[in-house]
């Protein structure tokens, strides 16, 4: 599954265990920004949510630590539910290209088995 995942985790679990229990092989492909990683914004801003268009103000100095400690908290909860059913969770940067991302994991993951 390929993703940003930016949906409440116990729906994406739902539906990862739904396939990996009907026997898939499933990995979490976590597809994240490198904005989004940094919060390089320095300036007050108004931020729209692409599939939504709901628009939120961004201020850094009250916003970047919240947002900071809910994304980890995010990402936590997602590695903890892949550890559970020991399924692979990998982050990847929109920075990089995917192809090339695919192939380093695939290559990783070969050696291992």
């Amino acid at each position: 599954m390929i993703s940003d995942f930016y949906q409440e985790v116990d729906k994406i679990a739902k539906a990862i265990r739904f396939f990996h229990f009907r026997g898939n092989d499933v990995i979490l492909f976590h597809i994240l920004d490198p904005a989004e990683l940094e919060m390089p914004f320095g300036d007050v801003s108004t931020l729209e949510d692409m599939e939504t268009q709901e628009h939120l103000s961004y201020s850094p100095e009250h916003s970047r630590s919240e947002y900071f400690k809910l994304l980890e908290g995010h990402i936590e909860a997602l590695r903890k539910e892949c550890r559970s059913i020991h399924i692979d969770y990998e982050m990847l940067s929109t920075e990089n290209p995917l192809d090339q991302a695919l192939h380093r994991y695939l290559s990783v993951r070969e050696k291992r088995y």
